[in-house]
């Protein structure tokens, strides 16, 4: 199935990106960066989202919130500027609020959005759910992902100091390594199981060689020499695990993007040209994150450094609730939307609103050549 969108002026559109990221003065969003908490009605099926939550009844907990729009806080008076100055910022902030609603009723009722979070997907057109929500950590991958950390276990056992906690742990380990290799030399077993029959071999190959580097240790007979040749032996049947462990989880996503586009193109032939993937990330782990990746290719689109150029994948980092996610897309295109309306650039206000420094930077630091 061709899952890739029409390339309608696609070409164009991705020259003028690269032509607009020339002209771009480094920034992010305002100091009101969209950080929303919890405070919409909770969405069902086609009803829209309110700006503010209804106060629940006594007893009663607070209503399940699909997309957040809480109201921005006032910063002004906490530094020594309030009256008319602040007044008009807050009117500012509730309206930027209100624009922020109005998108999450977008969102939850007009646009075809896939979630990527957690190791999740799930996807939704017009206020419906389509299909069911994926698990991409399949017990496929969480196998081959429990053999690949004996080897990282293996060097942190290294680093650990001399004492009975280290050699408890060394033989909690050794044990361990122990039961299950020879769970996986017995095809009946569920850890062999895990495992094509093809595979086997290299997962014994990790859990054998980690197995002898740590009785050497344990023993005092492996040096620094004897731990580096332990790495480089492991390092083919390691990099082969990540490798199936990565085919696993395009394998998985591939089928359920699959299943979305089959299911929206049912309801409505136009639904695949609405597509925004919001993708939920960790700081630490967001570089070439696999699957951000896949909607890369899929997209016709380059991650790129904050905001500024996303358009159709957005990434998330730090943000882990659903409706906290939600509402940082409704956010982002209210931000592009106006930023488009104001500076004519739709990413003007995902960059620092002050990144141009008009030269003076350059006058604090003068542009020095880099020695070679």
């Amino acid at each position: 199935m061709d899952l890739q969108q029409p390339r309608d002026g696609a070409a164009g559109r991705a020259l003028e990106r690269r032509r607009r990221r020339q002209f771009y003065f480094p920034a992010v969003l305002f100091v009101f960066a969209l950080d929303a908490g919890c405070a919409a009605h909770a969405v069902q099926g086609n009803v829209p989202p309110s700006p503010v939550s209804p106060s629940p009844q006594l007893g009663q907990s607070e209503p399940e919130v699909w997309c957040a729009a809480d109201r921005l806080p006032p910063l002004e008076v906490a530094h020594g500027v309030g009256g008319s100055l602040s007044s008009l910022s807050e009117r500012f902030r509730e309206a930027h609020q209100r624009a922020r609603a109005k998108q999450c009723t977008v969102l939850a009722t007009q646009q075809l959005m896939i979630r990527y979070s957690v190791g999740t997907l799930e996807a939704r057109w017009k206020g419906a759910e389509l299909g069911r929500r994926v698990d991409l950590y399949t017990p496929r991958l969480h196998a081959i992902k429990a053999v690949s950390h004996a080897v990282f276990l293996a060097a942190l056992l290294f680093e650990e100091p001399a004492g009975p906690d280290r050699e408890s742990h060394l033989q909690d380990a050794l044990r361990d390594l122990s039961a299950l290799r020879s769970d996986l030399t017995d095809s009946k077993t569920d850890a062999a199981k895990a495992f094509r029959p093809d595979e086997r071999s290299d997962q014994i190959a990790i859990l054998t060689l980690t197995s002898k580097a740590l009785e050497g240790f344990r023993k005092g007979q492996l040096d620094q020499t004897g731990r580096r040749d332990y790495f480089v032996s492991i390092r083919r049947p390691l990099k082969e695990n990540l490798r199936r462990a990565s085919v696993a989880v395009l394998t998985a996503v591939h089928e359920a993007v699959s299943a979305y586009k089959k299911e929206a193109d049912a309801k409505d032939s136009t639904a695949w040209a609405s597509l925004v993937v919001l993708a939920s990330v960790s700081h630490q782990g967001r570089a070439r994150d696999i699957v951000v990746q896949y909607f890369e290719r899929l997209l016709g689109e380059t991650v790129s450094e904050g905001a500024s150029l996303e358009n159709r994948l957005v990434i998330l980092e730090g943000q882990g609730k659903p409706a906290a996610q939600r509402a940082v897309l409704a956010g982002h295109n209210v931000d592009r939307q106006f930023a488009e309306v104001i500076f004519g650039d739709p990413g003007r206000l995902q960059w620092d609103v002050m990144g141009d420094s008009g030269g003076f930077l350059d006058s604090l630091f003068p542009t020095k050549k880099m020695p070679r």
